[in-house]
């Protein structure tokens, strides 16, 4: 059976390898980082932005979808073509969907 000062150490213990487990994780978040701000290729994130990608994105047969939607919307309100093709170049990107 443990007594009160047993319990005590190995409480004691147990706070002490929660501290070591606490900063391996620290050492290793910051590890992490640090290969991150070496190794990241800002370049290839400009490539990927919605704005770089919107001429493809436009290409998708799911956003030629929305875009028809929306242009058969604007032709119903008899919207000018040149009013509707700066609503449509304006709400683009909510036409492409997520993902």
């Amino acid at each position: 059976m443990l007594n009160i000062k047993q319990l005590t150490i190995e409480k004691k213990n147990e706070v002490l390898d929660n501290i070591k487990n606490i900063k391996g994780t620290k050492l290793n978040l910051q590890y992490i980082n640090n290969r991150i701000n070496n190794e990241i290729c800002y370049d290839t994130i400009n490539k990927l932005s919605d704005i770089s990608l919107l001429n493809e994105y436009k290409q998708c047969k799911s956003v030629q979808n929305e875009i028809k939607k929306l242009t058969e919307i604007l032709d119903n309100h008899k919207i000018q073509f040149s009013v509707k093709d700066s609503i449509i170049n304006d709400y683009i990107l909510q036409l492409i969907p997520a993902g």
